[in-house]
């Protein structure tokens, strides 16, 4: 992939000064407003540095341009413009910052539906070509400030502008309790033709569930899970395999917060939910 540095004119050098001027201004924030659902990071979140692929961390290279800012991610898109000579990276961090995945260094298209498990948050990294206009190396290249806002232009960055709840069991299969729990298809987040009964291992407390609800989420893409019992009540988390046999359960205390290990052998994880229980699950880390 052949990568040509383009020249900054005077308009480009004007941008850059104006650009200084917003940035000791604060007039213009990490995120501006667009006129429908999503909204724009801007050029001046970006200054001129790096982010360590292994830990996710800020580098003071001078060869690239990043955020030190984390973003919201849900609804993340980064559009290259036509003629674009840079190439990204974007970086993913779970709730407490930890990072969670890396893409490739690439210069296409991203789409929302890229984003990985636990990814809460997004750093970015945009790499200049470091070649002149004839295809040559350019010695000692670096990124002066006033290159950054011609350099982030280049890529249209957009996120939704309504973050939504992270609690994922709010998209989890509910299921009524009975002696025997059924399950339909995969597809439909369930066990396909997967049956238990009371007396089966992981089902012998299910009984006490009986007046609330049985909760079922795919877990085959996580790690840990982050679960915050907002009730008093204490609960069990029961994990099962894909062929819907019980391989561990958890006990978790009322009014606590807990990061739960899920086994590679894990495809499901059940909470049975006495009424009144209230419980917050986030997806923490990926597998």
């Amino acid at each position: 992939m052949a990568r040509y540095r383009k020249r900054i004119g005077w308009k480009g050098i004007l941008s850059a000064a104006l650009a200084i001027l917003v940035v000791a201004g604060a007039a213009v924030g990490l995120v501006k407003l667009t006129g429908n659902d999503s909204r724009t990071v801007g050029g001046s979140a970006f200054s001129v540095g790096g982010i360590d692929l292994d830990t996710g961390k800020g580098t003071s290279v001078k060869t690239s341009i990043y955020t030190k800012d984390r973003v919201a991610c849900q609804g993340l898109e980064i559009v290259p413009d036509f003629d674009n000579t840079s190439t990204y990276r974007v970086f993913f961090y779970n709730e407490d910052d930890m990072l969670v995945g890396t893409t490739e260094e690439r210069d296409d298209t991203f789409v929302s539906s890229e984003i990985p498990a636990c990814a809460q948050y997004a750093r970015f990294v945009i790499y200049p070509s470091t070649l002149d206009e004839d295809g040559k190396q350019i010695e000692d290249f670096k990124v002066r400030l006033w290159e950054v806002l011609g350099i982030a232009n280049d890529m249209k960055i957009t996120v939704n502008k309504k973050q939504l709840s992270q609690n994922v069991l709010e998209t989890a299969v509910k299921v009524e309790y009975s002696d025997t729990l059924v399950y339909p298809p995969v597809a439909d987040v369930l066990i396909e033709g997967a049956t238990y009964d009371a007396e089966g291992t992981a089902w012998s407390a299910i009984g006490e569930a009986e007046d609330g609800e049985v909760l079922v989420m795919d877990v085959t893409e996580l790690a840990k899970l982050k679960i915050s019992v907002t009730s008093d009540a204490a609960l069990k988390l029961y994990f099962v395999d894909a062929s819907g046999a019980a391989i561990g359960n958890t006990s978790l205390t009322g009014g606590e917060t807990e990061i739960v290990p899920v086994s590679r052998s894990a495809a499901f994880a059940i909470f049975p939910l006495t009424e009144g229980a209230e419980i917050v699950v986030t997806e923490y880390m990926p597998r």
